[in-house]
């Protein structure tokens, strides 16, 4: 494997965590055949907001909601994250709340609007008025989602990946979107990467002295030696 800086890693195994697109243009380029197309990965645009409101301790709406047929450019869906996160709530302190709604890439921009509609959205959602001097700040962070694998048509990619001994995939195009799905299926992958090295003892030496893990930046593809 050669990093984009020209640095040649010899390893044993690799384990490719990417998005498809990325790690289909990485298998693409390794000669692996997977007889995949790239699909456009969807973007989804989260607003954040953080507010003094003791009303929402009850948790109105549980840890979220998923909105069925939204309008155009208003929120899909709505984490209450305080509600859903102990740790977090902790981190609050009492009253206070963190609120995560999500919209269709493109919809939501960051700027002087983005915290009043996404203010609206959840009044709306919450079935209570959200009062804007509540509001401690708010923020906007975009982010590529995988491909569902319904819209694509297939239960499983990696079924299909055809690779050399050692080379195992995973990531949200792989296993489905959600940390559900993406974790289990993050923890198999690495297992099976253990399986694959030579030897006996290769999943004691792992983590030896002198065996460490090299990441290549940009797509994330981790080489244990």
């Amino acid at each position: 494997m050669t990093t984009d800086a020209g640095r040649e890693v010899a390893s044993r195994a690799v384990i490719l965590a990417a998005s498809h697109t990325a790690a289909l243009g990485l298998l693409d380029g390794a000669g692996v055949i997977t007889g995949l197309a790239p699909t456009a990965d969807t973007a989804v645009d989260i607003v954040t907001l953080v507010i003094d409101d003791a009303r929402l301790d009850s948790a109105p709406r549980g840890s979220g909601v998923l909105v069925g047929s939204p309008r155009p450019g208003s929120a899909k869906a709505l984490t209450h994250s305080t509600a859903k996160w102990p740790w977090l709530a902790a981190e609050a302190g009492p009253g206070r709340h963190v609120l995560r709604l999500s919209y269709s890439g493109g919809s939501a921009q960051q700027d002087d609007e983005t915290g009043a509609r996404a203010l609206a959205d959840a009044s709306a959602i919450l079935g209570m008025p959200l009062r804007p001097e509540r509001v401690l700040g708010h923020h906007r962070t975009r982010w590529e989602q995988a491909p569902s694998h319904a819209l694509i048509g297939r239960a499983s990619h990696d079924r299909e990946i055809d690779g050399p001994p050692g080379l195992v995939v995973t990531g949200a195009w792989v296993a489905g979107t959600g940390l559900a799905s993406v974790i289990p299926h993050a923890r198999a992958a690495a297992a099976r990467a253990v399986e694959r090295l030579d030897g006996a003892g290769a999943s004691t030496t792992a983590g030896a002295p002198g065996n460490d893990t090299t990441t290549h930046e940009g797509p994330e593809v981790r080489s244990p030696r």
